[in-house]
C-alpha cells in the first residue's frame, strides 16, 4: 500500500492468492452486460459501480491477464451489439467500460500503491500479446512441444491439479506429479489430442450458436446473446490462465 503496509492479494473463497480475480472479472463483464439491457439511468449507475468494483478485484488480485480477458470479453460483446444495430446501447456500453476500467484502476491504485501501477501500467508499454508471451508463453511452448511428444494420448488421470493432490500416489512408476499452469495442458495430460478436439469442439460449437442467436430472428434472444457471448469468451479465456495444484500455490504469483 502506498502508506507502507503489505496487503494479501484477495483470494476470494479459495486459499490461493489472487484467487478473487476471476470472481471479479465475471462481475465486470455480466454487469456490463445489464447495462446494454436496462433502459433507466439510476440502474445504469449502479450497475457501473458494481462493475467498477469488480474490476477493481482484478486489479488488486494483480492477474493482467483477467484484465486483458475483460477488455477482450467487453470489446466482442459492445462489437456485436454495435453489429446488431443496437448503436445507443452499444455506445452508452462503451463508455461505462471505460469509465469503470480507469475509476476502478484509480480505486486499486490508491490502495494497492506502485505495485498495482508498475504491474498494470506495462501493458501499455509491452502490449498485450508481449504480456502474454511473457508470462504464458513459455507453458504453452513446452505444453505444444516437449509434452505433446510425450502423451498424445493423455498421460493418465491424477497427474495434475487436486486429483493428484488428493488421490495420487507419486511412488507408483510412470505417475509422478506433471506441473499444469495453463488449461490446455491439463486437458492433453487427461486425454491427449482427442480431449482438444473434443473439449475445443464443444466450445467451438457452442459459441457459434449463440453467435447464429445474436443474429437471428428472436429479438429478445438476440439482445441476450452478446452478454453470453462475453462470459463464454472469458470462460474460454480462463483455459488460458493457471490451474495449480496444491504443491504450487504457496508459489502463486499474478498473472
Amino acid at each position: 500500500m502506498r502508506n507502507g503496509r503489505l496487503i494479501t492479494r484477495p483470494p476470494g473463497l479459495s486459499d490461493t492468492p489472487g484467487g478473487a480475480a476471476i470472481a471479479g472479472g465475471l462481475t465486470a463483464i455480466l454487469g456490463l452486460g445489464l447495462i446494454l439491457q436496462t433502459r433507466k439511468t439510476s440502474h445504469s449507475l449502479v450497475i457501473v459501480v458494481m462493475s467498477a468494483i469488480g474490476l477493481a478485484a482484478v486489479y488488486m488480485t494483480q492477474a493482467r491477464s483477467v484484465l486483458l480477458m475483460c477488455v477482450g470479453a467487453a470489446a466482442v460483446m459492445v462489437a456485436v451489439a454495435f453489429k446488431q444495430g443496437r448503436v445507443a446501447r452499444a455506445s452508452w456500453g462503451l463508455t461505462a467500460a471505460g469509465a469503470a476500467i480507469v475509476a476502478s484502476f484509480l480505486w486499486a491504485s490508491a490502495v494497492g500503491g506502485t505495485a498495482i501501477d508498475s504491474r498494470f501500467l506495462d501493458i501499455t508499454q509491452t502490449g498485450a500479446i508481449a504480456t502474454y508471451q511473457q508470462s504464458r508463453g513459455d507453458f504453452l511452448s513446452e505444453t505444444l512441444g516437449d509434452l505433446l511428444d510425450k502423451y498424445p494420448l493423455g498421460a493418465g488421470l491424477g497427474r495434475w491439479g487436486m486429483m493428484e493432490a488428493y488421490f495420487g500416489d507419486p511412488s507408483t512408476p510412470g505417475a509422478s506429479h506433471i506441473h499444469v499452469e495453463i488449461q490446455l495442458t491439463g486437458w492433453l495430460l487427461d486425454g491427449g489430442i482427442p480431449m482438444w478436439i473434443l473439449y475445443g469442439g464443444a466450445i467451438i460449437v457452442s459459441v457459434a450458436g449463440v453467435l447464429a442467436v445474436a443474429f437471428g430472428r428472436s429479438r429478445r434472444a438476440s439482445e441476450l446473446a452478446p452478454n453470453i457471448l462475453a462470459v463464454q469468451l472469458f470462460v474460454v479465456g480462463s483455459a488460458w490462465r493457471v490451474r495449480r495444484s496444491t504443491r504450487s500455490s504457496a508459489s502463486c504469483s499474478g498473472r
